[in-house]
Parts: C-alpha cells; structure tokens; sequence
C-alpha cells in the first residue's frame, strides 16, 4: 500500500469525500467541482483532490456498485413483486 499517499489525504485541510461507483464517474465530478485538481493513487485506485473556493473535495470510486434494485423484505415471498426499491448490496 502506498501509506505517503494515504497520508496525502491527512494534509488537506476540512475536506468532503465523495464516493463514486466508477473511476469515470469520479474523474468527471472531480473536475465539474473545480478547475484545480491534483491525482494521486492510493492502494491502485485513483483519488482526486478538487479545491474551490467554498471546499475541499477528495473524490475516489469504489470500483463497482454500491446500490441494487431489490424487493422489501416483507415483500419477498409475494410473487411477482413489481415494487422495487434500491438498497445498499451488503442488505440484499
């Protein structure tokens, strides 16, 4: 694991992190938040400091999906089941 850049995080002062499903969709959101944007990598994965006048911004991705489509689970036994809602992956 690359602990200096782990520790890069540390020294940015007050700063909201934000998780994105895909690199993609971080990279964009990085650069939709500021002009200014450094990269750096940590344990592989790309993470993004976005600094704009109002915040400080630390953008990464999680690699895959963090949400579902799913069912209630008082629902599960009816079939079919036409309400769908989404939940966290670790809950279905």
């Amino acid at each position: 694991m690359e602990a200096g850049n782990l520790n890069k995080t540390r020294d940015i002062p007050d700063y909201t992190l934000v998780v994105c499903e895909k690199a993609d969709a971080a990279k964009r959101i990085a650069y939709a938040l500021s002009d200014r944007v450094e990269t750096f990598n940590v344990a592989g994965t790309r993470v993004y400091h976005a600094e704009n006048s109002e915040k400080n911004y630390v953008i990464c991705s999680a690699l895959g999906h963090l949400y579902t489509l799913g069912t209630p689970r008082e629902k599960r036994d009816l079939f079919p089941v036409f309400d769908l809602m989404w939940f966290p992956l670790n809950e279905v």
